[in-house]
Formats: C-alpha cells, sequence, structure tokens
C-alpha cells in the first residue's frame, strides 16, 4: 500500500519565518497614511434638506424674525410670508422691526413643512375712549324715566338736572313719564364730547 505524501515539507523554522514575514507585511499595510485614511473615514452625512415656514405676522407692528439668532426675514403686519430654512432643531423669536423689543424664545424640530404665527399683544388693543358727560334737564312738569339704549337710566323729577358718563358715540335716548309707558319719540344722539339734552316743557303744562 502507498503511504499518503505528507500535506507539508515546511520545516518549523521555515513556518516561523513565513509567519512573520506575514505579520510585518499587515503591520506595514495599516501603517500605510492610504489604509489609515480609509479607516478613519467617517460615512458622509445625507444631505440636509429644507422645509418651508409659512409666518402670518398677527402683530399690529411689523415683526423682524430670527431663526437661530439669525435675521431671516421681515414680517409686515398682517401679512404672511414663506421662507426655508433647513431642516432640524432651531430656536425662533420675533422682534419689533429695527428694535430689540422681542417676544418669547421658541424651540421647534422642523422635519416637514409648517406654519408658524407671530401673536398679537395688548399694546395692540386700542385704550377705551374716555367717557363723556351728558347733562339732562327735565324742563316738563311731570316726571319722566330716562332710557338710554332701551335701558332705564334713571328718573328725572320736575324741574330737575342730573349728569351721567357715556362712552362717546351714538346713543338712542328716550323719556316716559314715570311709571307709564307714555313715552317721547326715540332719538338717535351722536354724543362725542361733553353735551347738554332737556326734556321740553310741554303746551299742557300750567
Amino acid at each position: 500500500m502507498a503511504k499518503s505524501k505528507n500535506k507539508s515539507n515546511l520545516s518549523p523554522e521555515m513556518r516561523t519565518a513565513l509567519i512573520t514575514a506575514a505579520v510585518a507585511v499587515a503591520t506595514a499595510l495599516l501603517a500605510s497614511p492610504v489604509i489609515v485614511e480609509l479607516i478613519r473615514r467617517e460615512p458622509t452625512p445625507p444631505p440636509i434638506s429644507a422645509v418651508a415656514l409659512s409666518i402670518y405676522n398677527e402683530h399690529c407692528l411689523d415683526q423682524d424674525f430670527y431663526v437661530d439668532d439669525l435675521l431671516v426675514a421681515t414680517v409686515k403686519s398682517g401679512v404672511q410670508m414663506d421662507i426655508q430654512v433647513n431642516s432640524g432643531e432651531h430656536h425662533h423669536y420675533a422682534c419689533e422691526s429695527g428694535t430689540v423689543n422681542c417676544g418669547s424664545i421658541y424651540y421647534s424640530i422642523w422635519t416637514q413643512n409648517a406654519v408658524l404665527s407671530i401673536p398679537s399683544s395688548p399694546a395692540c388693543i386700542p385704550p377705551a375712549p374716555a367717557p363723556i358727560t351728558i347733562t339732562v334737564t327735565n324742563e316738563n312738569c311731570q316726571n319722566y324715566d330716562l332710557y338710554l339704549d332701551d335701558y332705564y337710566y334713571s328718573t328725572i323729577y320736575e324741574g330737575e338736572t342730573q349728569s351721567f358718563s357715556v362712552e362717546p358715540g351714538a346713543h338712542i335716548a328716550k323719556g316716559c313719564i314715570l311709571g307709564t309707558e307714555i313715552c317721547s319719540a326715540s332719538t338717535q344722539q351722536e354724543w362725542i364730547q361733553d353735551a347738554a339734552w332737556t326734556i321740553s316743557r310741554e303746551a299742557t303744562c300750567p
């Protein structure tokens, strides 16, 4: 029977030499600048996408809109403006245009198109007009209930004068004989400043 051949005719010394040479080659390759650069190179990040923001200014003044402390738009009062920003997390706020009078800072994560509103301010509400004084004189010979805008307001006795405050503007006034529904015709008064109103004396009075 024939003997099987030895798979390796290498001596232990030669095997050791080959292993040492292989290790040296691998070490040299790993130390190569090209290989090191390939190992260190980070994956290319995906491109940053943009999102569209629709900004509506509900404030009574023009507003500067800031994203990440950069002015990106000036939005006029009552106007909607569309802008684009990079998707992701941002902080944003609005200031009265050309000033440092700014509102609250908000933090948002924008991954898709969004709508934002710049809120109004209590300062946008006009102050209520100052009341005016109306002086009413009853020259008639009977006592009258005074109605203003269809609501009972006061009773004015014969020969009496009363003053009361109302908001300036149009009002409907009438007088009714005390405790009855016998009334004068309603008259519309346009009171924009202090004024006087007289209940005239009737010809039937003694």
